[in-house]
């Protein structure tokens, strides 16, 4: 059934059926803030779904259940202090601006969904998650607190003891205090207090004039689903984490999304992270200023929008992963693009390889600084996701698609550091009429298994690459639809992975062992790989085992053949010569030149990796042998947020630098 529309509701929004029907836009003006809309096309009720509570009209569901929060004059409809027509909410400062026409809508999508839930469900497995504005007597508090003009790094980290409810026990801001006061330029704090601030109060008060039911639905482990957000509503929930606002549980599972831990460190790698985030506040204050015309034919203001998506494979396809069928699977293996440097954020048109903790996110909001971190810092809309996503299962994997890349960065790990503004120019998608417009990105969250130092030989176990495998096809088998992607600009309709050595460095992986089922996983997704080594000496081989492997036609079933040998080799190797030990890539040649009496092959080294005195980045470092403290800091000289060169350019002259569209390949070996 369709819940999008609804008699009365006067936001114009638009009714997204997920299996394939188009838009229905409401296009009644008296109120620009459009509905809250959810589709369920899995028949199963569901009795508190998203409302359009503009006017408070009920709509049944397919049971014939009323809906919990769209009949009548409910309490967190339209009449209720922060909720009708006041200062934050209709018609306003808030609602009648940028933030204006951004619908909030989920697509439940459980047709194929392995774990597809029922009816007869717990249904308090799945609850609304409720925001800040949800209790008018907390909102009110909120409202207080950030209309108060701040000045400084007291006034600022004062509100946030206020907000926060924090008596000094837990919260921590001697870290953002620091930074605020010593290492800023003056004009960065001029900037600072002046427009960044302000701007990210106006987000986190705009809650529930972008979110009307004043609640949000999550992404629960076990269930295919989509959740789409303007980008309005995405800074909304930052500024909310901003402000330590995020204070309700979720239960069990979940990462934590609190923004606020970041203020209480000395670490320069602390003050790198927090440097990337305000500067996407910045820079959409500064868009948001100029007003730059965004609008369609009919003149029409465009909304862009972003995406989170959790993916598992049906159950027909995994049945072509269990062994039997593995390993007599005659899938071609697909085409294998190999790159000693250059970046995966690069890579157009391409599924972009996040290499997740299955608590998606890791520890960007902590102390980790590795792949997964540095991709969420220079693309901060990816960090909303730590509020909806559930830890992943071995069989599913998270899409963030559409967001954008804010920030350059220079270093890996402990020596990361922000490197000014990214003028992202990735081509966009518009639907619905032109009104909606989604970046053509999609990041594509998949958790390698982790092996501590005592058991790496555990990742050689059928088991255990079975279970790499699986995660490597759920990522790399999300649906195009869901990806804002076009297969029909490659010559073979065949989308690119953008990958690298996932799973190894901190998790303990086998760079050639996790290449080769990568490389399995996406010929069976029917996807090319696109592999970036980031200059590591581990895939010295990998260019000349890739093209032994195509030059013998070697399937999916061959090559999960001779791992299933390597996984008896490595067993017994292990117990009689532990010291000479051939490598994945060794042993799958050494076993092709037995079957061969013709040809032998021969792995080469590739010589620029070979020659390589170390490697260009250490994923392998846990902690930093020696961290950037405050006072090693407080040696170098004052840099402004946006690290200005000296010629003294602004942030609002370097956003807008189109000179600077592309990292440079050697500070983004991610």
């Amino acid at each position: 059934f369709n819940s999008g529309g609804g008699g009365g509701n006067k936001g114009g929004g638009y009714n997204n059926n997920s299996g394939g029907g188009g838009y229905g836009n409401n296009n009644n003006n008296n109120n620009k803030s459009s509905s809250y809309h959810t589709n369920y096309n899995n028949n199963n009720s569901n009795k508190k779904m998203g409302s359009s509570p503009s006017k408070s009209h009920s709509y049944s569901n397919s049971h014939g259940h009323h809906n919990k929060y769209g009949g009548g004059k409910g309490k967190y409809n339209n009449n209720n202090k922060y909720n009708g027509s006041n200062k934050y909410n209709g018609g306003n400062k808030y609602n009648g601006n940028k933030y204006n026409g951004g619908s909030y809508h989920n697509n439940h999508n459980n047709h194929n969904s392995r774990n597809d839930n029922s009816s007869d469900e717990d249904e308090s497995n799945y609850k609304l998650y409720p925001l800040p504005s949800k209790s008018q007597k907390r909102w009110s508090r909120i409202v207080t607190v950030l209309s108060k003009e701040m000045k400084n790094s007291t006034d600022l980290i004062k509100a946030l003891y206020e907000l926060t409810g924090d008596k000094k026990q837990q919260l921590s801001c001697k870290g953002l205090g620091n930074l605020l006061n010593n290492f800023m330029s003056k004009d960065d704090q001029k900037r600072f207090y002046e427009i960044t601030l302000p701007f990210i109060k106006d987000c986190a008060l705009s809650l529930p004039a972008l979110f009307k039911a004043n609640e949000i639905n999550l992404l629960y482990e076990g269930r295919k689903t989509t959740i789409e957000l303007t980008e309005e509503q995405f800074s909304a929930l930052l500024a909310m984490s901003f402000f330590g606002l995020h204070t309700w549980e979720r239960g069990d599972g979940f990462p934590r999304f609190k923004i606020t831990n970041l203020f209480g460190y000395l670490d320069a790698v602390y003050f790198e992270k927090i440097k990337c985030i305000l500067h996407y506040f910045y820079t959409l204050a500064i868009e948001n200023k100029r007003k730059k015309p965004n609008s369609n034919a009919n003149g029409q203001q465009k909304v862009r929008t972003i995406s989170i998506y959790r993916h598992i494979p049906s159950d027909r396809d995994y049945a072509q992963l269990q062994n039997q069928y593995l390993k007599q699977n005659v899938t071609t293996l697909s085409k294998f693009e190999f790159h000693i440097s250059g970046s995966i954020e690069d890579c157009d048109n391409a599924l972009q390889v996040d290499f997740a903790n299955k608590y998606i996110g890791g520890g960007v909001l902590g102390s980790g600084c590795v792949q997964e971190e540095i991709r969420f810092l220079i693309n901060p809309e990816c960090l909303v996701s730590l509020l909806f996503c559930q830890m992943m299962k071995p069989n599913e994997a998270i899409a963030v698609v559409g967001t954008k890349q804010f920030s350059r960065y220079k270093g890996y790990g402990s020596s990361f550091e922000f490197d000014g503004s990214h003028n992202d120019r990735t081509p966009v998608h518009q639907y619905g009429d032109g009104k909606y417009y989604k970046i053509k990105n999609c990041i594509i969250a998949i958790d390698a298994e982790k092996f501590y130092h005592n058991q790496l030989y555990k990742q050689y176990e059928e088991n255990k690459m079975k279970r790499e495998l699986l995660k490597c096809y759920t990522g790399f088998s999300i649906p195009t639809d869901q990806t804002n992607l076009d297969e029909s600009k490659e010559n073979d309709n065949k989308l690119w992975i953008a990958t690298g050595n996932w799973g190894c460095g901190v998790f303990g992986g086998d760079i050639e062992l996790k290449c080769v089922l990568q490389w399995m996983g996406a010929s069976l997704a029917n996807r090319k790989i696109r592999y970036f080594a980031f200059g590591d000496k581990g895939c010295k081989y990998m260019e000349s085992f890739i093209d032994i492997i195509q030059k013998n036609g070697i399937t999916v079933g061959g090559l999960w053949q001779y791992l299933c040998l390597y996984s008896k080799y490595r067993k017994d190797a292990y117990r009689h010569h532990p010291n000479n030990i051939d490598s994945v890539f060794e042993f799958i040649v050494n076993q092709l030149n037995r079957n061969n009496s013709k040809q032998k092959y021969v792995l080469k080294a590739n010589p620029t990796l070979l020659n390589k005195k170390k490697n260009d980045v250490d994923p392998g470092c846990h902690k930093p042998k020696k961290k950037n403290t405050i006072k090693e800091m407080f040696q170098r000289k004052k840099v402004d947020i946006n690290n200005k060169p000296k010629s003294g350019n602004s942030m609002e002259q370097d956003t807008d630098n189109e000179n600077e569209n592309k990292n440079d390949d050697n500070t983004n070996n991610m």
